[in-house]
């Protein structure tokens, strides 16, 4: 049966009003709109999450060059990730080949639906881990 003939049958058939019909079409559009809403959402927390957490890691950088401090340079990191609306996780110095300042930060997208449904909850909360090295 092709997609136009199903549509015309639900509309007009002896089971369904078009009222009905018009309700369920509503409700669809709205489950979409949701998901669609709440995906974007999770997107822009991934991409703030990836982009701040690499400035961070570059500041860290930066300021180690400058300072010499690997505190201060957590610090940096730390204040950078908050003032952006980041949580900050974690940094950590390595120094087996030269400096290396991991960074990590996270982020929980702002969502309608998908906070509350367990298969989702991986998506709603972004977190990532950047890092700077002084290996040139």
């Amino acid at each position: 049966m092709r997609p136009a003939a199903a549509i015309r049958e639900l509309v007009h058939g002896e089971e369904g009003s078009f009222v009905n019909t018009v309700v369920f079409l509503a409700i669809v559009v709205a489950i979409i709109a949701v998901a669609v809403i709440d995906g974007t959402s999770c997107l822009y927390a991934k991409n703030a999450a990836d982009g701040v957490t690499q400035e961070a890691a570059n500041l860290a950088f930066d300021d180690y060059q400058i300072y010499s401090n690997e505190n201060h340079a957590g610090t940096v990191a730390a204040d950078h990730c908050q003032e952006k609306g980041l949580q900050f996780v974690s940094f950590q110095v390595n120094r087996f080949e030269g400096h290396t300042f991991d960074v990590t930060c996270a982020k929980d997208a702002k969502t309608y639906a998908f906070k509350h449904i367990p298969i989702f909850k991986e998506l709603v909360h972004q977190q990532e881990t950047k890092t700077s090295s002084g290996i040139e």
